[in-house]
């Protein structure tokens, strides 16, 4: 409405428009010194609401009861069920009273002028009956034959005859068809056609091949695909109930234990709140500093990957970055929490306390070093590799393996009764009817009626847990259609791994300046004792402490020139007795001239020198 260029509300950096959101524009204020940039996802003032990062929301309100949501009680229609009000005013993150180290981080990431922020085959064919001169009547394909063959010779080897398979589908004998077998039968089980081919054979059916004769035996066995498909499902039934309740407990867990891990502090004033949250208060803390005065100060919250991203904002020095110095932050007492011990074997009494001046009960917590952090989200592991679509698969295969054995059951049990065939074992199926429906009935019945009544109650707590982990992801800002809670928790255990490498960074760094502080104490010390003499009252003896040499042990080598040592040397060799050694040497000797002695004066005439060579060659030699 004014002259262009002019004012458009305000000064540059001041509230453009009142509440973002229904917050207030938050403080931004510019360090005293130019700080190294941290570029993180800054979340917008008007997504806030709702999260973690709102100074208004309540983290730990209307929390429903992990029991209740394991055992699928909690439904979103109900009144207060499976909820507990817990009404503790404002209990949202909150980085304005984090006390952090602002002349170490000043030091530490100042901005440097001269460069830029660190970025951081057989006879036989289908159709025809054609009879070799020698051997078995072959009806089949070569491969199928092939393929059907081999595994007929593995049932073979364990004992497993075709008319044992027939009677064992019959009256459904688990302990006959086990998990591995059916697994084998299910493939080579016959089609329609290759059964009317092997039955239609008019000649000896005794010549035929040992396929055909198990595909003849088969034939009079009703249903007994969806009979193999149908136990198969039985036996599978209960590995997946124990895979998807251990899965759900995971998460049941996992969202208990980041709820806890973001809890506010306690009214009482004795436990200061989570761990995880106060690890993000750090972080908070640090990154609005660094940035301040800039578009990316003054965040209410951020991305979760923005942990990650420290890593990169190097030191002035390069030998640290800014998630180390949030990891040496968290590691240090005043950033200390206190979380009650939820062993119920200890008991919580806050009028007695320990050495350190801590609650019975309670125990004091670290974001970093302790391995406390990893401790409290101890499940989230399990339930980042268990997404809720992948247990929500299961269910739905529990439920078609359901379905398969009502079906089994259905069709067995209105089979007609004139059906008959070979069996091999002189049993026809109608001399069995009955006793074979009634197998079918005692095998799938009871066992129906649990599988549906588990997969309900599994589908119910799924359901739950759903929406559960969608307010997770609302929780930290992510979108719940693109990023589900497992994708949350794996981000978290980033963070967590981040801040651990940083402190190990830490510890390596400064156990290394320890062993060099103490090399160079050494050294000194050394330097030191080479000037530093004793001298004795004589005056004659210059020794340096500690040292045991040959030159300490004796007082002639410790004054006057070589003539003289040398001199004195001889001296007191001439008293003392020689050695069996020395003896030896002088009788080798003494010998050695007596028979110089008495050699002839010819034999003492030294040979003459070898005349030299001419000129020419001596340069040669040269």
């Amino acid at each position: 409405g004014g002259p262009r260029g002019g004012p458009r509300g305000g000064p540059r950096g001041g509230p453009r428009g009142g509440l973002a959101g229904g917050l207030p524009k938050k403080a931004n204020l510019k360090p005293s010194v130019d700080l190294k940039p941290l570029f993180w996802s800054k979340i917008s003032d008007n997504k806030i609401k709702g999260t973690i990062w709102d100074p208004d929301v309540d983290v730990a309100s209307k929390v429903k009861d992990a029991d209740k949501v394991a055992a699928g009680a909690a439904a979103e229609g109900e009144e207060n069920d499976g909820t507990t009000e817990k009404k503790k005013g404002k209990c949202g993150i909150n980085d304005a009273d984090v006390d952090i180290d602002i002349e170490l981080i000043n030091a530490q990431f100042l901005k440097k002028k001269s460069g830029g922020a660190a970025g951081g085959a057989n006879s036989g064919s289908g159709g025809g009956n054609k009879s070799k001169k020698k051997g078995p009547v072959t009806l089949l394909d070569g491969k199928r034959l092939q393929n059907v063959g081999i595994q007929l010779s593995r049932f073979s080897q364990r004992g497993l005859t075709s008319a044992d398979i027939r009677s064992a589908l019959l009256r459904c004998q688990e302990d006959v068809l086990t998990m591995d077998r059916l697994s084998g039968l299910l493939k080579i089980m016959p089609t329609q056609a290759e059964i009317e081919l092997c039955m239609d054979y008019e000649g000896d059916a005794s010549k035929l091949g040992k396929v055909e004769k198990f595909f003849r035996t088969l034939a009079d066995v009703p249903h007994a695909k969806l009979r193999i498909e149908a136990l198969m499902a039985k036996d599978q039934m209960e590995d997946q109930v124990t895979e998807v309740q251990d899965r759900l407990e995971a998460h049941v867990n996992a969202i208990a234990q980041v709820k806890a891990a973001l809890a506010p502090p306690s009214s009482d004033g004795i436990s200061g709140g989570g761990v995880l949250r106060k690890l993000f208060q750090v972080v908070l803390r640090v990154g609005n500093y660094v940035n301040g005065g800039t578009r990316r100060g003054g965040a209410y919250g951020v991305q979760l990957d923005a942990v990650a991203k420290m890593a990169s904002v190097k030191s002035s020095d390069n030998k640290s970055n800014l998630l180390r110095f949030c990891a040496k932050e968290l590691a240090s007492e005043k950033h200390a929490v206190v979380v009650k011990i939820t062993d119920n074997a200890r008991a919580v009494d806050e009028e007695r306390k320990d050495d350190a001046g801590v609650p019975l009960g309670y125990h004091k917590c670290f974001a970093a070093g302790t391995g406390d952090l990893r401790a409290a989200l101890r499940s989230l592991d399990k339930a980042s590799k268990s997404p809720l679509e992948e247990i929500l698969m299961v269910v739905s295969k529990m439920g078609k393996g359901v379905q398969v054995i009502r079906d089994c059951m259905e069709k067995c049990l209105e089979m007609p009764r004139n059906e008959g065939g070979e069996s091999g074992d002189g049993i026809t199926a109608s001399e069995t009817l009955d006793k074979n429906q009634q197998a079918v009935q005692a095998c799938f019945s009871g066992f129906l009626d649990y599988a549906e009544g588990t997969r309900e109650s599994l589908s119910v707590q799924l359901a739950a847990l759903s929406i559960e982990g969608e307010k997770i992801s609302v929780m930290f800002a992510e979108n719940p259609k693109k990023v589900s809670s497992s994708e949350v928790y794996a981000k978290i255990l980033k963070i967590v791994d981040a801040v651990e490498n940083a402190y190990t960074a830490n510890a390596r760094d400064a156990n290394n300046e320890a062993k060099r502080a103490k090399r160079d104490q050494k050294q000194k010390e050394k330097e030191h004792g080479k000037k530093k003499c004793i001298i004795d009252p004589a005056g004659s003896k210059h020794q340096r402490p500690g040292n045991k040499g040959t030159f300490a042990q004796h007082k002639m080598f410790q004054s006057g020139g070589a003539t003289d040592i040398v001199a004195r040397v001889r001296e007191r060799n001439k008293n003392r007795s020689p050695s069996t050694k020395q003896q030896r040497s002088r009788m080798s000797r003494s010998s050695s001239m007596a028979d110089w002695d008495d050699a002839p004066e010819s034999a003492k005439t030294r040979a003459p020198a070898p005349p030299k060579p001419p000129p020419h060659l001596q340069a040669l030699g040269k």
